[in-house]
């Protein structure tokens, strides 16, 4: 016969085993990359600084690069392939050898002793300017991919009323798919450009040109 001391001890033991065996599944979990089977789906949403695993099932080897050059990879038959993202926040396209394209987007972590805001930002391009409204006193990302799909991204701060403007400074003609990223919230439009001089950044040019003209008018070399 068990006696009581006995039992309690070893319910008290089973406790603690169970717990600790459910802790670490609880930790693996939380470390494993999020999964993928090939190809991947047009839109993929990751935290930055996490991973994903894209596993091929096809029959081939294919490659998959983001665009920009960042990452790439070869992805093996039935091969599996893992890519960390410390990325800055934004969206970055990627495509493969076999004509795949999308767009990886890595979010913010949200940080609960941070206040966020409510409202998504504002977009609104003309002339081929973007601007637009998001949190006050805020660096946000704006993030051009142009028909060729190139992309940029730049880091604006929005003043103190969250007012942010940016030039588009486009290098051809067609349709610009713009998102803006405040913390962990994106707002996307597309814009069509029909002139690529309009509203282009001239400040350097207009320099070099007064720089000329002082030296013909003072004779210096």
């Amino acid at each position: 016969m068990i006696r009581s001391d006995d039992k309690l001890i070893w319910i008290f033991s089973l406790l603690i085993g169970s717990v600790f065996i459910f802790g670490l599944i609880a930790s693996a979990n939380a470390e494993s990359p999020a999964g993928y089977f090939y190809p991947l789906p047009s839109e993929v949403v990751v935290t930055q600084g996490d991973a994903i695993s894209v596993v091929n099932l096809s029959n081939s080897t294919v490659t998959v690069r983001q665009n920009d050059g960042l990452f790439s990879s070869q992805i093996a038959v039935n091969g599996t392939w893992t890519a960390n993202m410390p990325y800055g926040v934004g969206y970055y396209p990627w495509s493969d050898s076999s004509g795949n394209t999308g767009v990886i987007r890595i979010v913010d972590r949200i940080d609960s002793n941070v206040t966020t805001t409510s409202a998504d930002p504002i977009i609104n391009v003309n002339d081929n300017v973007v601007s637009g409204t998001a949190t006050p006193d805020t660096p946000i990302g704006v993030t051009v991919i142009n028909p060729h799909m190139d992309s940029s991204t730049i880091i604006v701060k929005t003043d103190s009323e969250g007012n942010f403007e940016q030039k588009l400074n486009p290098t051809s003609e067609g349709t610009h798919n713009i998102y803006v990223t405040d913390k962990n919230r994106t707002t996307y439009t597309s814009y069509e450009v029909d002139d690529i001089n309009r509203n282009l950044e001239t400040r350097l040019s207009v320099l070099k040109v007064l720089e000329s003209i002082l030296k013909i008018i003072y004779g210096s070399e």
